[in-house]
């Protein structure tokens, strides 16, 4: 079964831990709560439209 998507909550990376406390690259610590990936990706298209300066180092573009 897939494992619980943790997204960032500074530069938005995704990942899909099974540990407590992910750590991203830069830094922060990831949001514990699983969300959906449709619905991570949803926001994500909606952020992109006032953050897309922020997320030049995404791993998601």
């Amino acid at each position: 079964p897939p494992s619980a998507e943790f997204k960032c909550v500074s530069c938005g990376s995704i990942y899909s831990m099974n540990i407590q406390t992910p750590k991203c690259g830069c830094g922060l610590v990831l949001s514990i709560r699983p969300i959906p990936l449709q619905q991570w990706l949803s926001f994500l298209t909606a952020r992109e439209k006032t953050m897309s300066a922020d997320d030049a180092s995404s791993p998601l573009k």
